[in-house]
This record gives C-alpha cells, structure tokens and sequence, in this order.
C-alpha cells in the first residue's frame, strides 16, 4: 500500500474549495466523531454543535403555526420544544419498530408500518402543518440492536444511508450522528428503512428536536397526532 507521499506523486489531486474543506471538517466533528458518556461529550453538548439548525428550524416553526416558541411547557398558543417522540412517527413506542430480518432491507416509516398507522404500505408520510422536527442522528435503546444502517427518503428522494454499525456497537450513548441534520415540515414526505444482517429485535430511533403546535402538545394519546390531512395534525398517512 502506497504512503501518502509516494501516492502525491501518483495520483492526480484536485484542490478543494472552502465549502469542501468546511463539510469535511464538519464531518469530522459531527458524524465522525465518538461520543460517550464520560470523557469525550455528553448528548447535551452534541446538541449544542447544532445550535445554527436548532435556531432556523425554530424559525422554520414559528411562520409554518405563526406561533411564538415556547418551551418544554407552555401555553397553548405557543410552539412547544421537545425531543423528537415515536408518537411524532406514528409508534406508541421505538421497540415497536419492525423486528429485523436477517440480511433484508426493512421498511419502518411508511404510511401503513408504524403502530398507528393505517395507510397504503409503500406510500410516504407526510409532515402535518403542527409539526417541524430537525433530525440530528439515529440512536438505539437496544444492547444487542441489529440495524446496522439506514436510509431515508425525503420528498421521494433518497438521501445518503446513515452507517450506525460502529456507533451502536462501540459507544455507550449508542448514536450515530448526522453532519448534516434533516429538517421536516408541513408537506414534506419521508420514507424510511433499515438494513440488518441478522434477524432480531430492534429499538433505533431518530434523534432530534421537534416543534409542536402548542395546543397539540397538550395531547397525551398517540393516537391523536394523527390524520389523513395535513392540516390540524402532526403526521399523515395517505
């Protein structure tokens, strides 16, 4: 194997451009990077790193339920902030996600696959006009979880998969992160699955921050955050 400077006189090298040496360095200190409980960096701090996100994606919020952010509690016309929940994806809980298949691609988002959900199998969810969430990562409750990867698809285009092998297996806090977050709000469509090569239970979810309509999060019953119309909910089937 060639070092790396035997291999500059080898190769032909491009020179990158200030964007490029900025998504590089981002991914090295985001998707890159092992957190832990101890020694390295708490989810609190991680969060942090993307505060620019977190501020747009509350901007993004207030327009879309022309609502004042709130907090954790608040009053119900303003926008509550909350960690992403499975109620938001149509789960009354992340073990309910589908059991994992050994070496098959299995899909967890749709319109028909989540617990609450009684759509048609294939089709999308959408973002009700009551939510925006900001995906920062995908983690796992899981000890022995058997999603390796995921991938996503946003406004029916497939975005790169997330590798979460390393993560889940390595790091106490069990979190892949995202150097670049997925923002989703009212109308867009997301379809999502996950490959394992073992069969077995599992228990990833995303990892994020969600914006919700602030007479809607009052609501504790998973069952009403959900419809067939974008507005006056938080997730749709079709």
């Amino acid at each position: 194997m060639a070092s790396i400077q035997e291999a500059t006189a080898e190769v032909d090298t491009a020179v990158l451009t200030d964007g490029e040496e900025k998504a590089l360095r981002k991914a090295f200190s985001r998707s890159l990077e092992d957190t832990r409980s101890l020694d390295t960096e708490t989810v609190v701090e991680k969060f942090r790193e993307y505060m620019t996100e977190v501020e747009f994606a509350a901007s993004v919020a207030k327009a879309q339920m022309d609502q004042q952010i709130g907090g954790q509690i608040t009053t119900p016309n303003k926008v509550a902030i909350t960690q992403v929940e499975p109620e938001y994806f149509g789960y009354q809980d992340w073990d309910n996600i589908p059991d994992a298949t050994a070496d098959t691609v299995t899909t967890w988002l749709d319109s028909s696959t989540p617990d609450e959900l009684g759509g048609t199998g294939g089709e999308p969810v959408k973002v009700g006009d009551e939510a925006v969430h900001l995906v920062l990562g995908m983690g796992t409750y899981s000890s022995d979880e058997k999603a390796r990867s995921f991938s996503f698809n946003v406004d029916r285009s497939l975005k790169t998969a997330v590798k979460a092998e390393a993560a889940f297996r390595n790091t106490d806090l069990m979190i892949q992160w995202l150097d670049q977050p997925f923002l989703l709000y009212e109308d867009r469509e997301i379809f999502g699955e996950f490959y394992s090569p073992f069969a077995g239970s599992t228990a990833f979810y995303p990892v994020g921050i969600s914006f919700i309509d602030g007479k809607k999060a009052r609501n504790i019953e998973p069952g009403t955050f959900y419809g067939t119309s974008v507005s006056g909910n938080v997730l749709v089937e079709q």
